[in-house]
């Protein structure tokens, strides 16, 4: 009884301790983020996929868009009808590595952008 006490103080001891370490306020939030995306350096990850014909898929953290100034690289999924398939050793989706294109950003609505990257090479 007296152990199970003590890991409970423990745990909850752990528990108020290890708040998170991001003591910024909603606008100094936004701002960092408004600043990267404007400033084309930064790393997208998606959470969730929702195909257009069917239901919300979760994804693991492997899939990425990185976007820096001079390079972007892509490892993406594919969702859709695919008339050739890729080859085993390939991975699928939407993946490339691209260092001639055209980054431009648009406000959408308040908080919101629309990133345009036009690529020019393969």
């Amino acid at each position: 009884m007296k152990t199970l006490t003590i890991i409970a103080l423990f745990i909850s001891t752990l528990f108020l301790s290890c708040k998170s370490g991001d003591n910024l306020s909603k606008a100094e939030r936004i701002a960092n983020i408004t600043e990267k995306v404007e400033s084309g350096d930064y790393t997208f990850v998606p959470q969730t996929v929702l195909p257009m014909g069917g239901k919300a898929v979760d994804l693991n953290y492997s899939f990425y868009l990185k976007v820096r100034k001079d390079t972007i690289e892509s490892h993406l999924p594919y969702y859709g009808r695919a008339y050739v398939a890729p080859f085993p050793s390939e991975s699928g989706g939407i993946t490339f590595v691209s260092t001639d294109f055209n980054y431009t950003i648009s406000d959408k609505e308040k908080g919101t952008w629309n990133a345009h990257i036009g690529l020019n090479d393969n």
